[in-house]
């Protein structure tokens, strides 16, 4: 993604790896990870490295059972009470619910878990891949192609007042998503080829 291409070269993906290393930070905790050394390893990398940033994938692995609505509570709280102590953003990866079907996008009632989740996030984003246009194009239908691949949906944002529906469309090769079918590949990375 950050090459702009599906096959890049070596040399390219050190390039990469180099431009990244400048300022993206990785824990790996394989597995479940606990709460509290999460928060550990946040506050260490925002004072030692001044991350403002934090991506917690997911609030599945976060070692919190599906039906502990408090635990899932606690631990928004914590995340929020983080990013306001330290004044950084924390974004938290949930899941929605299995819907009948996948046509539809879906919202902030969708989400898995206590309904704390969004009631105490300041935004929530969803994304929405257009399966029907999928399925469309792999039976040569041309009836979807005017219809974005995906969708980026902002449900809340609580220091804003724009909520809405921003169409995406996925380049394969370099599996980008772009705001129009015809914009240009962005290379973060190697810009010069």
């Amino acid at each position: 993604q950050a090459i702009g291409a599906a096959a890049p070269v070596q040399p390219k993906i050190r390039e990469a790896f180099d431009w990244f290393g400048s300022w993206l930070w990785l824990v790996d905790l394989v597995g479940t990870a606990k709460v509290n050394r999460l928060l550990e390893v946040f506050e260490y990398a925002h004072r030692r490295h001044q991350v403002t940033s934090f991506v917690v994938d997911s609030l599945a692995k976060c070692g919190i059972s599906e039906e502990d609505y408090g635990a899932q509570k606690a631990l928004v709280e914590s995340l929020c009470d983080f990013a306001n102590r330290f004044n950084v953003h924390v974004h938290l990866v949930a899941h929605t619910r299995k819907q009948q079907d996948e046509l539809k996008p879906t919202g902030k009632m969708d989400v898995k878990g206590t309904g704390a989740i969004t009631d105490m996030a300041f935004n929530l984003l969803t994304v929405w891949r257009n399966k029907a246009k999928e399925e469309a194009q792999r039976n040569n239908d041309t009836s979807h192609d005017g219809k974005p691949d995906a969708m980026l949906i902002c449900s809340k944002q609580r220091n804003g007042e724009w909520e809405g529906r921003v169409g995406l469309w996925f380049d394969q090769e370099s599996y980008q998503y772009r705001d129009a079918r015809e914009d240009p590949l962005f290379r973060y990375v190697g810009g010069d080829e």
